[in-house]
């Protein structure tokens, strides 16, 4: 998974897999923070590991999250898919969310450089053309605008000539 010690890692759902969870999760040196909407459970989270505790009945996991600086990773146990979409929100930039059922999410870090170049040299290696609208350096301002509206086709190039 990538996620190095002292990473804030959240454990969704406390039963039959949250439990060994919280526990793997501290000794991988991860910051735990427990997710479940039952307080009773707090003590026993925190026995087992957890540094922090999120009560869902009492405020949102993702805001409590975020507050945190965000989760690296999180780790959904509960049997019900209802609660896995709003824990989105709680994830850090390029944070992973875990669902163990087969199913995985993967962010793809948008406009780094590494990237840029990676794709440059694949296009030209493969013959992958990019497709765009110039326009003189004149009518920057048009430009701009139609990129705003959205009428631009594919990206707007300033042309120097």
């Amino acid at each position: 998974m990538n996620v190095p010690p002292g990473s804030t890692v959240a454990i969704q759902g406390l039963g039959g897999l949250g439990h060994l969870a919280i526990q793997y999760a501290n000794r991988f040196g991860w910051r735990v923070v427990a997710l479940s909407r039952d307080s009773r459970k707090e003590k026993f989270v925190r026995d087992l590991g957890a540094h922090e505790y999120v009560d869902g009945s009492k405020e949102d996991p993702a805001e409590a999250l975020q507050k945190l600086g965000g989760a690296s990773l999180i780790v959904t146990t509960a049997p019900d898919p209802m609660v896995i979409p709003p824990l989105l929100k709680g994830l850090d930039i390029l944070g992973k969310l875990l669902i163990p059922r087969g199913l995985s999410v993967h962010a793809w870090p948008s406009g780094h450089a590494l990237d840029s170049e990676e794709t440059i040299q694949f296009s030209e290696l493969q013959g992958v053309n990019c497709m765009v609208e110039t326009f003189p350096l004149d009518k920057a301002k048009e430009a701009y605008e139609a990129m705003t509206k959205g009428t631009v086709r594919f990206r707007a190039v300033i042309t120097m000539k």
